[in-house]
């Protein structure tokens, strides 16, 4: 009798334990910054809305990789210094970033980021 009301307590554990981790990782993820993407131009160009600058005037933007986690893939940003070239009808041409056109361009978020955030997408 007392293996069965163990067995059970053990099995209750371990199905409270599963829920409890798809919710918090779906809790997780809802609160993770949301941004906006865009890939490169040709030649370079990109909104202008994805070039920020620092505190000590130098332009970066923000890529999005992919991150290998414990509970699977997530998006995260990477910063990349940027030099610019030109302006013209809110979009910029960048200098030498031609070896980034496969990467998703950070245009819009919803709050302050840094390098290495996970994210969502809009």
């Amino acid at each position: 009798m007392e293996k069965k009301i163990i067995a059970s307590m053990l099995l209750s554990f371990f199905i409270l334990m599963i829920v409890f981790t798809f919710v918090s990782r779906n809790t997780a993820i809802t609160l993770l910054p949301e941004v906006t993407t865009m890939n490169l131009e040709e030649d370079g160009w990109i909104a202008e809305g994805a070039v920020r600058e620092d505190d000590t005037g130098r332009y970066y933007v923000f890529i999005l990789t992919e991150k290998e986690s414990i509970l699977g893939k997530t998006a995260a940003v990477n910063k990349l210094p940027v030099v610019m070239e030109e302006k013209s009808d809110g979009m910029v041409k960048l200098k030498d970033i031609s070896k980034y056109s496969t990467f998703e361009f950070v245009t819009d978020v919803s709050e302050e980021l840094s390098d290495g955030d996970r994210v969502r997408r809009k």
